[in-house]
């Protein structure tokens, strides 16, 4: 199935000045796109929509930039402004006159010049779905943090219309929860739901409704967290939710190359009347470990489950408080950090390793930054020092001694400073 991100082209002609840069493959999709109620014509399109690494991009040219209320700016000394303005109009295509063939491959170019929106740099060569040029048109890749969280826009998907694109909509049947539904959403439409299997144990209800939102939801969040931490290394890959009759919390396991994510039907229940999803994303991040990664020591393994499934959850909720507000460590603990994610797991609190982990996490992206966490997988994954000579029995000073490799060897010290003065 195809994946769709939506992405903006800007009519924008690039200068001789800039040098040519790495051609790569991009497609003219077969779905339909519309942009507020507007069928878009991408078969007569001189710039049509477009799909890089099964990411779609459809075009902005100056209608499209009246339409979805952006403005830009470019000089070719500090390269693409764009910034939201909010002034919406109907889209009236100007470009038309092609003769496009769906599914065919063409050439693009990444994107040579500097861009920034809303006065956010945007680093071209570090993003996972870059910039493009196609036509010495420039496109502009759309992921939900820009789609939703930058511009404000609401998507819509259905199997007959396709993706849907609403701007400014005055919609008076929009609810508050709507809104934290969309605002929660990456704009991602047609997801790979091959991807999930289902095995309902006899005697348990989910309805097809009920399975199609865990669907949105994990694919959703597997999306988020490979753009925003990892790259192209970490895929998901198939999986099976089993849902039992037996009382219990939900959890993760491998079996045999398979992996699955177990729920009982009690806790199956409590997501749906209750919308927080943290469980079901905490064990599923373990599914995505499992395909990825192995980190055995549980103060990472569960610390990272953790970090990301909270932050979902506040997404979700448009909450910012952390359910872990009123952790704290001892004075000993902050003063040998290290040593205390090396045998946190021994505590007799059972959830030591998920508070230490979580905090550590959170401490390492926001002074190091999201891709930390990629850093740290690739590491893992490609068996460099200290992982080449890795055992269950040297692992957890193996995990710790990575961490000080991509950072600095006072990583843990600086720990505390970091917690004890945190907002």
């Amino acid at each position: 199935m195809r994946k769709l991100l939506i992405v903006i082209v800007i009519l924008l002609l690039i200068p001789n000045c800039f040098a040519a840069t790495e051609e790569v493959d991009v497609v003219i999709p077969d779905f339909e796109v519309r942009v507020n109620g507007v069928l878009i014509n991408t078969i007569e399109s001189q710039y049509p929509v477009l799909s890089y690494k099964n990411i779609t991009y459809f075009p902005m040219t100056s209608d499209y930039v009246e339409a979805i209320g952006l403005s830009l700016k470019f000089s070719n000394e500090t390269g693409l402004e764009v910034d939201k303005n909010g002034a919406y109009a109907s889209l009236e295509e100007r470009f038309l006159g092609a003769q496009n063939q769906l599914n065919s491959v063409h050439k693009a170019q990444l994107a040579p010049f500097n861009v920034e929106v809303n006065s956010k740099v945007i680093d071209n060569s570090k993003e996972t779905y870059p910039l493009l040029v196609y036509k010495n048109i420039t496109y502009f890749p759309m992921t939900w943090r820009f789609c939703v969280d930058e511009f404000g826009w609401t998507t819509k998907w259905d199997n007959e219309k396709g993706f849907e694109i609403i701007c400014g909509s005055n919609d008076s049947e929009t609810t508050i929860e709507d809104e934290k539904e969309e605002k929660s959403m990456v704009a991602t439409t047609n997801l790979n739901r091959d991807l999930i299997s289902w095995n309902i144990e006899t005697g348990v209800s989910v309805s097809n409704e009920e399975k199609a939102d865990v669907e949105t939801r994990l694919l959703l969040f597997a999306e988020r967290i490979t753009n925003e931490y990892f790259d192209d290394n970490v895929t998901l890959k198939p999986f099976t939710i089993n849902v039992i009759k037996e009382s219990g919390r939900g959890f993760a396991y491998q079996d045999n190359g398979k992996y699955y994510l177990n729920f009982s039907e009690n806790y199956f229940e409590i997501f749906n009347d209750t919308g927080n999803y943290f469980i079901i994303y905490h064990e599923f991040v373990h599914v995505f470990d499992f395909q990825n990664f192995d980190f055995w020591a549980r103060s990472f393994r569960e610390g990272l489950a953790d970090f990301l499934a909270i932050e979902q959850r506040q997404l979700d909720l448009s909450n910012q408080d952390s359910i872990y507000e009123d952790i704290s460590f001892s004075e000993e603990e902050l003063n040998d950090f290290e040593n205390h994610m090396l045998v946190c797991e021994n505590s007799d609190d059972p959830l030591s390793p998920y508070y230490a982990g979580f905090y550590f996490y959170k401490y390492m992206t926001e002074k190091y930054g999201d891709k930390v966490i990629g850093k740290h997988v690739n590491l893992f994954n490609d068996k460099k020092p200290p992982f080449e000579k890795i055992t269950f029995d040297n692992q957890r000073q193996c995990i710790i001694d990575s961490m000080k490799a991509i950072t600095n060897d006072d990583v843990y010290k600086d720990f505390k400073n970091w917690f004890n003065n945190r907002k």
